[in-house]
């Protein structure tokens, strides 16, 4: 678990006492919101798995959320990678990435990890495009 214990531990600006807002589970994707808004993409596990301290997440701190994210329990563990992306302070431009492909991808060749909806447009407007995805 050293990577993991890495990845919290070098939290740029970790506000400790981060209180998380909310929490939420869904069937693809699960998000925390503290700082920022967290996501992580939920891997299509069983959803009887008992998660810890269900119905109190929202007592936490962040970074104790965070801790989830040792778990072998994938909805903790995902709860717990999306406590982590909600301490990150977004960078960069604010940009709307099936345009961006759009226009940047036309006669290009693509790999792209994950279906996302936008797969059957970006086909049409690039030279080659391959999808890696675990769950076709």
């Amino acid at each position: 678990m050293k990577l993991i214990d890495d990845l919290i531990s070098d939290l740029p600006n970790v506000d400790i006492d981060a209180k998380v807002r909310d929490v939420h589970v869904g069937y693809t994707w699960i998000g925390v919101l503290s700082r920022n808004c967290g996501v992580a993409k939920n891997l299509g596990e069983r959803h009887d798995y008992m998660v810890r301290n269900i119905g109190r997440l929202t007592e936490k701190t962040a970074i104790e959320l965070a801790e989830y994210l040792k778990s072998w329990n994938m909805i903790e563990a995902g709860i717990g990678l999306a406590a982590v992306n909600s301490m990150i302070t977004p960078r960069g431009k604010e940009l709307n990435v099936t345009d961006f492909l759009l226009e940047n991808g036309r006669g290009k060749k693509i790999a792209m990890v994950g279906h996302f909806p936008m797969v059957n447009d970006l086909r049409k407007v690039a030279d080659e495009l391959w999808v890696f995805e675990r769950q076709p």
